[in-house]
């Protein structure tokens, strides 16, 4: 599959969304972003050997295509059934699962959602325990590099994203090497949850920021050296042509709280302010669409866009609460107007229609002409990126951040 490059706009923004109702894709419609980011659980849709149940799934790949939207979805968790051991005996999800069963749960997804699915993420989060207890060694031998492997055997054109590492501790940019180093994805996708300095006097000074985790790392002369960012972890591992999608970033905002809802909003204004000069950074997902609280479900999460106020009925739109974020990134994607396809990206990550795989990328992923796609941190390496969006869920495996 190739997917089509496009300024900073629709094809380039969504939100995670998980399993969800139709009316939060209702709402992603209404918000102007074109991807969702959705959990293919493999402990959902297989829970016991051989038994399948992919009709949650289903509803939702099928939902979202109706829609035009463009689905990405992370491949994971562990069954019981697969398990190799509950080594921190707080349930199956995150065990090292046995490798063989889960390639032939990776063969059995990318069989099924080859043709709806235009994105398959590797695992989500592996660099923390929770969301994977074994050592990174054992993520890439069991589970990253079967999972490149299986799905780019199984379907030669489609897109593959990894590692999907967080952006937390020091360990991160390990992950992104080695992984880089065992397989190639079409593009490198991470997340950050970090605040920009522009908002934040501590940023870049005595914590990262945003820039730091995304393209150049923090540096104290004399003092302090943090990790590289996740775009020189792609350089170090010798890999700058291939696009960066953030696939979660978002920051948290209670309905009722103004400097928060107003921070949440600038946060929304300074991811897009900073992609649009750097045309490696091809997709930004927001985490997440929506609050989904009645019934008690998560009612301490506030990344949401939107709080969902009402169960789903005829009239979705009214089911949510929107947020400042929410109109502001409404407002800038319907200024964009439609995406216009600048070339395409095929499953090596190689760009075609006359745009070249290293140095700068022009304007192409930038959403004011007048603003360069360079990095903006001193380095020009790589090639054009390929557009993303972002979706939010509702069968999550939702995490408290500070």
């Amino acid at each position: 599959m190739s997917l089509a490059l496009a300024t900073v706009g629709a094809f380039s923004i969504g939100t995670a969304v998980h399993l969800p109702p139709s009316d939060t894709l209702d709402l992603q419609v209404d918000l102007g972003a074109k991807w969702v980011r959705i959990d293919l659980n493999w402990d959902l849709v297989e829970p016991a050997e051989g038994v399948w149940n992919w009709a949650p799934v289903d509803a939702v790949v099928d939902a979202a295509k109706q829609r035009g939207l463009r689905v990405y979805a992370t491949l994971g968790y562990t069954p019981a059934w697969a398990s190799t051991g509950d080594r921190k005996g707080d349930g199956a999800t995150n065990d090292v699962p046995v490798a063989a069963k889960y390639r032939d749960f990776v063969v059995a997804a990318v069989t099924r959602y080859h043709a709806t699915v235009d994105v398959f993420g590797t695992w989500n989060e592996p660099n923390l325990g929770q969301f994977f207890e074994g050592t990174r060694d054992e993520w890439i031998t069991i589970v990253y590099k079967p999972c490149i492997e299986a799905v780019h055997q199984t379907c030669p054109t489609c897109v593959t994203a990894g590692p999907e590492v967080a952006t937390i501790s020091d360990q991160y940019a390990n992950y992104i090497q080695a992984a880089l180093g065992a397989a190639v994805p079409t593009v490198v996708s991470a997340h950050i949850y970090a605040s920009f300095p522009e908002d934040d006097a501590a940023a870049g000074v005595t914590k990262d920021s945003f820039y730091n985790k995304l393209d150049a790392h923090r540096v104290i002369p004399g003092i302090y050296e943090g990790p590289l960012s996740i775009r020189e972890s792609a350089h170090a591992a010798g890999h700058d042509e291939l696009p960066i999608w953030i696939t979660e970033t978002g920051w948290q905002a209670a309905v009722g709280n103004a400097p928060a809802l107003e921070a949440q909003r600038k946060f929304v204004q300074r991811t897009l302010d900073a992609m649009q000069t750097r045309g490696w950074w091809g997709g930004t997902i927001y985490y997440e669409a929506s609050e989904e609280h009645p019934g008690g479900a998560w009612p301490d999460i506030h990344y949401g866009l939107a709080l969902r106020t009402s169960d789903p009925d005829a009239t979705p739109l009214d089911d949510f609460q929107t947020k400042p974020a929410f109109e502001y990134l409404k407002m800038r994607l319907a200024a964009i107007g439609p995406a216009t396809d600048a070339g395409t990206v095929d499953d090596a990550g190689a760009t075609g229609d006359g745009h070249g795989t290293s140095g700068n990328s022009g304007d192409a992923g930038s959403m004011d002409p007048s603003h360069p796609a360079g990095c903006g941190c001193g380095t020009t390496r790589g090639a054009d990126a390929l557009p993303l969006v972002v979706a939010v869920g509702w069968l999550a495996r939702r995490r408290r951040r500070s």
